[in-house]
């Protein structure tokens, strides 16, 4: 909600959240639409999103300066996607955006190798990685050109209809151990009982996104 200025009306509950974190720069009266922001530090630190591996990336993608500070609108934003009343369309356009590492737009091998290593704490090998990676692009790439666009996303994330209510970042891993109709995958090397092993304890800690 917004008054005539585009200002938003600031959720008290959320306002109170903001201020806390930095009472003595955030100011209890917004109606002077003051120019504060927080640093991501102290975001980062916050109890939803501590120990969530994606969390620097979480908060960058909601940063208007692109730096990881957030003004108050900014914040409202981020737990406005967060929150589980948040439209499917809305999560996934945030979601693509936390995994493109290097804001080019589209995720490719390397955004999903940062996007595997973060999940499962580098926990599998280069080579694991790798061929994970592999079969990602190959399961999701619609135009064969390397790399996921958000067209690409937004058809692979289809396919797991509960992807946008797990842990961020849970899609590289899901596809790894399941197929469409759920199925374990036990093409090449892909059937490592390491990579099902550390996919399926990751999977088991669901998360809100």
């Amino acid at each position: 909600m917004t008054d005539q200025k585009g200002m938003r009306f600031p959720c008290p509950k959320l306002h109170g959240r903001y201020h806390e974190m930095a009472p003595n720069v955030v100011p209890m009266d917004y109606t002077k639409d003051p120019d504060v922001k927080l640093p991501m530090q102290l975001i980062i630190n916050m109890p939803e999103l501590k120990e969530n591996p994606f969390k620097e990336r979480i908060v960058e993608s909601f940063s208007e300066d692109g730096e990881g500070s957030l003004s108050f609108n900014d914040f409202v934003d981020m737990f406005s996607v967060l929150s589980e009343m948040a439209p499917r369309e809305l999560k996934a356009i945030y979601a693509f955006k936390i995994y493109d590492f290097n804001t080019d737009n589209f995720i490719c091998k390397s955004d999903l190798e940062k996007t595997l290593n973060k999940l499962t704490r580098e926990e599998l090998t280069a080579e694991e990685i790798t061929l994970v990676c592999e079969k990602v692009i190959e399961e999701a790439d619609m135009d064969g050109d390397g790399k996921l666009g958000f067209a690409d996303f937004e058809n692979m994330i289809s396919k797991a209809p509960d992807f946008l209510s797990c842990k961020a970042g849970s899609v590289a891993v899901r596809l790894v151990i399941i197929d469409n109709n759920r199925q374990v995958l036990t093409s090449g090397k892909m059937n490592s009982p390491r990579i099902i092993r550390t996919a399926s304890r990751w999977l088991k800690s669901k998360k809100e996104f």
